[in-house]
């Protein structure tokens, strides 16, 4: 028997390959009684098998079965790690997380739905209404009670008998939506609530000089005391209330008005900084602060809108001063027999008045006064108005100390010095 390389019986391509994918020649044995030669297919399928039967031998893996497969459900808590709220009045006295299962109704009966007396707990309303027909009206739908940390309320609506009609509030209900008294309590946060008919605050977290009592998105309507109390509030309207509509630390993108019923010193806004606001009040001020910026404030016989740093805002009183400022700039101010705007500097500013003066100011810069029957359309006397534009038909336009670079509509200048080119 020989053996010798039969090139003709090479793998054809597809089959076996040496490694970097040359392939080989088989190897036949050869005898002269052998005269039968193997073909092609037979030699490949029994190369191949001779070639990969150790794996047919080689172990498998342990044949031992694993544990039982441990659970892949979640547990209920897991699910919902939260503790359901059906039925008024309720008490948490444990941190946690709770929500509302449906509507709750204290009915006629009257007093507190929830009270909340723990620390870091949040109250979700779930959507649904804490409603009470109390008369007269008493408790509160929401009591943050005692000296509380970590407390949220949130999403969902409280209701009560209130009504407002011909000037005067009939009270029914409860007599707060939300409500916390202590001033040593922080992180307290409303948000996301619609308040309407009650009998005394809307949503009153106390105190407007703690940082950490925020009131964001919140709706509060027909209160006969005040809307919204706390430290920063954002995004929230409340109107018409009996006193002030939103008093707070920071007050940004807010809308309040207030009718005075119970307060004639209650303002629409009231605020150390308050950004883009409207107020309207009847005989306090509209917007009040010490900055304001941004603002739109009314008032029909108080001031529209009084602040020590106002501008880019606009204010109106049928009575009195349209603005009130120390420093008034980029803002408007109108008035129908008060000053449209009363300033010690205004810079950029505009003041009409129909029966008195329709800008005041010790120092008056790029400004203009109009006044139909005041004494004057422009008032800086005895400062120096600079740059300046007055109208008063029949009347003095401008009236100053120093006059310089001054024009007018209509009228005259009065003053005893005058500069480039005021007549």
């Amino acid at each position: 028997m020989t053996t010798r390389f039969n090139p003709a019986h090479r793998f054809p391509k597809g089959g076996p390959a040496l490694p970097g994918g040359r392939w080989f020649a088989t190897a036949v044995p050869r005898s002269p009684a052998m005269k039968t030669k193997l073909a092609p297919p037979a030699l490949a399928l029994a190369c191949v098998f001779i070639l990969h039967s150790s794996s047919f031998i080689l172990g498998q893996g342990a044949l031992t079965p694993p544990g039982a497969p441990a659970p892949t459900m979640k547990t209920l808590d897991q699910v919902e790690a939260r503790t359901p709220i059906s039925s008024a009045p309720f008490t948490i006295s444990t941190s946690g997380s709770y929500y509302l299962t449906g509507n709750l109704a204290v009915g006629t009966a009257g007093g507190s739905a929830i009270t909340i007396s723990a620390d870091q707990v949040t109250l979700d309303l779930n959507g649904f209404t804490i409603s009470s027909t109390a008369s007269p009206a008493s408790g509160t739908a929401v009591l943050i009670n005692g000296v509380r940390r970590n407390v949220t309320v949130t999403n969902g609506h409280i209701r009560g008998t209130t009504t407002f009609a011909a000037g005067a509030f009939t009270t029914g209900g409860f007599l707060d939506g939300v409500a916390s008294l202590f001033p040593d309590s922080a992180n307290l946060r409303v948000s996301d609530l619609n308040v309407f008919g009650m009998g005394d605050d809307g949503i009153e977290l106390g105190f407007i000089n703690v940082p950490t009592f925020v009131v964001e998105r919140c709706n509060v309507s027909v209160c006969a005391g005040r809307g919204i109390y706390g430290a920063v509030i954002r995004d929230c309207t409340a109107g018409p209330t009996g006193d002030t509509a939103i008093a707070g630390d920071i007050v940004t993108n807010c809308s309040g008005e207030t009718v005075n019923t119970a307060s004639a010193f209650a303002d629409g806004i009231s605020g150390n900084t308050v950004e883009t606001c409207r107020g309207i009040s009847v005989s306090a001020t509209g917007v009040e602060g010490i900055t304001v910026n941004n603002s739109r404030g009314t008032s029909i016989s108080g001031r529209g809108i009084s602040g020590s740093n106002v501008s880019n805002s606009y204010g109106t009183s049928n009575t009195a001063n349209g603005i009130v400022s120390t420093n008034a700039t980029n803002s408007n101010g109108s008035s129908s027999s008060g000053v449209g705007l009363s300033a010690t500097n205004a810079t950029n500013s505009y003041g009409i008045s129909s029966s008195g003066v329709g800008l005041s100011a010790a120092n008056a810069t790029n400004c203009f006064g109009f006044s139909t029957l005041g004494t004057a359309g422009l008032d800086a006397n005895p400062g120096t108005a600079s740059f300046c534009r007055g109208q008063r038909t029949g009347g003095i336009a401008i009236s100053a100390g120093i006059a310089i670079g001054c024009t007018v509509v209509t009228g005259t200048v009065s003053s005893l010095n005058k500069f480039l080119g005021t007549p």
